[in-house]
C-alpha cells in the first residue's frame, strides 16, 4: 500500500481546522466545540492528513468514560471517500492501538440513523448495532449507538 494519508497526533486545533461534511456543520458553531475539541486530546485520539500538502482529512479518538469504557467520535471532511480504503485500514489499527493503551473493555458509537455511509464505516471498524436512540442528535435525529465489547 502506497498511502496517500498519514496519521499524526491529534491536537484540539485539528478539529477546529477540518472542513466538515455539510450535514455535520452545526457541531462546529456550537459554542462547546472548542471545549469539547480540546477535552478530546487525551492522548486516545489521532488526525489523518494528506501527505502531499498536510489538508486535515479526518479526526478521531476515544473519549475514556471510566476505566474500561470509552465513547469513540470522529470528524471527517468530504474528501474521506478518496481515502476510504486506506483511512478504514489505518482507523482500525490506531482504534485496536487505543483500546489495548488504554486496556479498554467496550468501546461504544453514536451514529446517526439516516447516515448509511457512516453506519457501514463502524461497521467495518468491528463496531456491532446494539440500538436505537431515537432524536437523540444535537438536533433531533435519530441515531444508533454501536460498541466493539471484548469479550474476557
Amino acid at each position: 500500500m502506497n498511502p496517500k494519508i498519514e496519521m499524526i497526533a491529534y491536537l484540539p486545533q485539528h478539529a477546529l481546522d477540518i472542513l466538515v461534511r455539510p450535514h455535520e456543520e452545526g457541531i462546529k458553531i456550537n459554542e462547546e466545540f472548542k471545549e469539547w475539541a480540546e477535552i478530546n486530546a487525551n492522548g486516545a485520539a489521532f488526525t489523518c492528513r494528506r501527505i502531499s500538502d498536510g489538508k486535515i482529512i479526518a479526526c478521531a479518538g476515544v473519549r475514556i468514560i471510566w476505566p474500561g469504557c470509552g465513547e469513540a467520535w470522529a470528524l471527517f471532511c468530504d474528501e474521506i471517500v478518496s481515502y476510504k480504503k486506506d483511512s478504514l485500514v489505518i482507523t482500525r489499527k490506531y482504534l485496536w492501538r487505543i483500546i489495548e493503551d488504554f486496556k479498554l473493555r467496550r468501546v461504544q458509537a453514536y451514529i446517526r440513523a439516516d447516515n448509511p455511509a457512516a453506519i457501514n464505516y463502524v461497521e467495518h471498524l468491528g463496531f456491532k448495532r446494539e440500538g436505537l436512540l431515537r432524536k437523540f442528535g444535537m438536533e433531533g435525529e435519530d441515531q444508533y449507538i454501536y460498541a466493539i465489547v471484548l469479550e474476557d
